[in-house]
């Protein structure tokens, strides 16, 4: 399963989740947070049965999902993350369009998704 951030510092990555890839600030994570307010092993998503699952690893500042503090959670599509002081959008379904049409298109829609909520917000 895979996972492509639509907003936030790691905006346009794709994240292949195979077992379980663990965030958080400094070497030796799958996927490295800049940010003071990130601890060095700060949460994971691991692919299981249920879904990928996003589990907070006993970080100082907390992981949220939507915005409220979570310890585990089964992601669902359009789910927000934060770690620390960084905010991402994960969304579960672009894969489908990089698969089909590529990754410049998946990109592309998903710059278009940024611009809208950024708009939206005002």
């Amino acid at each position: 399963m895979r996972l492509i951030a639509v907003y936030g510092p790691l905006r346009g990555s794709v994240f292949t989740v195979d077992t379980e890839l663990v965030l958080g600030r400094g070497t030796g994570n799958d996927i490295d947070l800049e940010d003071d307010l990130v601890s060095r092993r700060h949460c994971s998503l691991k692919a299981e049965d249920r879904g990928i699952v996003l589990r907070d690893l006993g970080s100082r500042n907390g992981t949220l999902l939507n915005d409220a503090p979570v310890s585990e959670a089964v992601l669902e599509h359009g789910d927000r993350i934060t770690a620390g002081g960084v905010t991402s959008g994960i969304d579960l379904g672009l894969w489908l369009v990089e698969r089909f049409a590529g990754q410049e298109m998946a990109a592309q829609i998903a710059e278009n998704l940024e611009y809208r909520a950024a708009h939206h917000a005002c």
